[in-house]
């Protein structure tokens, strides 16, 4: 991907931006076909702005943090994506290898400074461990099995074919992850990579010598104190030392909500509440990356928009073979 093509690519993510903002207001509003925009000429003293890159980005929180102090963010996540996006969002499935393409040729084109990475948690979680209480079991409560163990963390033998796609799925995207860690220490680009505190993420190999790279910290904290609503224990996996004073544990001035599942319009798992990081932890990490890359701030006040917007995607699938795209 080239400066030019990557212009483009900037040019036509905000401008898909502005049409989901608008179909957003008109519900009713038809779904409107790709047009190939028209670039504003580039001067000698215009500089593109920094790239902030996130990668299963979820409801985007973090790129809309990003955005407002003065990135273009881009944030990734599969076509199966079920959160609700506060910005629109790049689809491609990063378990695929057509998937992990794009992303490197973004990641190469030199514009990208920053790179989150949060990948999903769901079958490296711990809480499967957690029994259900008798009574929500015989009211009819899953209790998902555990999918790993200290012994295995890449996945426990003689697994369901379900649940042994899911684990290789996972593995797939926690593999490509430690490379683009490793790809961003060589090149002088920050990262950072999120799981809970005792997720069996950290205890695969490549992520163990990650940990142990020199100028790679692994910080922990309470997400609590960063606007959860539970007691969150959280890691941060990063080469950026102004993200290290987000370390801090819960001081009990919060009240907080119980874990567990509860019936909410069906069984519903107090972890997948907390999977959306709160707005203050998003503008805590895009604030401190700012500081630390030298981002002076946006050309224009921060965006006005809902906390939770009507989902939208740009489909990069569709148009991975256009060269005025990428």
């Amino acid at each position: 991907m080239c400066s030019s093509d990557l212009r483009r690519f900037t040019y036509s993510f905000s401008l898909g931006r502005a049409r989901a903002h608008a179909c957003a207001r008109q519900p009713s509003c038809p779904k409107l076909a790709p047009e190939r925009p028209k670039l504003a000429p580039v001067t000698a003293t215009s500089r593109p702005r920094k790239i902030a890159l996130e990668l299963c980005a979820g409801h985007a929180g973090i790129s809309a943090a990003f955005h407002d102090v003065g990135f273009d963010a881009i944030p990734v996540d599969w076509p199966g994506n079920r959160h609700q996006a506060s910005i629109p969002i790049m689809v491609a499935d990063l378990t695929t290898d057509h998937g992990q393409e794009l992303v490197w040729r973004i990641i190469k084109e030199g514009r990208v400074v920053f790179v989150h990475m949060g990948p999903p948690c769901g079958t490296a979680s711990r809480a499967r461990e957690r029994r259900i209480p008798r009574w929500q079991r015989r009211a009819g409560a899953p209790e998902p099995q555990p999918l790993r163990s200290t012994r295995f963390p890449r996945g426990l033998p003689f697994l369901s074919p379900v649940d042994a796609e899911k684990v290789k799925k996972a593995n797939c995207i926690y593999d490509f992850f430690a490379s683009v860690a490793h790809y961003c220490m060589q090149h002088d680009i920050g990262f950072s990579i999120e799981n809970p505190m005792n997720s069996y993420l950290w205890m695969l190999a490549s992520y163990g010598e990650l940990i142990l790279t020199e100028g790679v910290h692994k910080v922990s904290f309470s997400a609590r104190m960063w606007g959860a609503r539970r007691d969150k224990k959280t890691s941060l996996l990063t080469n950026v030392p102004t993200l290290l004073d987000m370390a801090k544990e819960c001081d009990g001035s919060h009240d907080h909500l119980p874990w567990g599942v509860h019936w909410k319009d069906g069984w519903t798992f107090a972890t997948a509440e907390e999977c959306e990081y709160p707005a203050e932890m998003c503008k805590a990490i895009a604030s401190r990356i700012a500081r630390h890359v030298g981002v002076e701030g946006p050309c224009a006040p921060p965006r006005q928009r809902k906390p939770k917007s009507r989902p939208s995607t740009w489909d990069l699938h569709q148009r991975a073979d256009r060269k005025s795209v990428v």
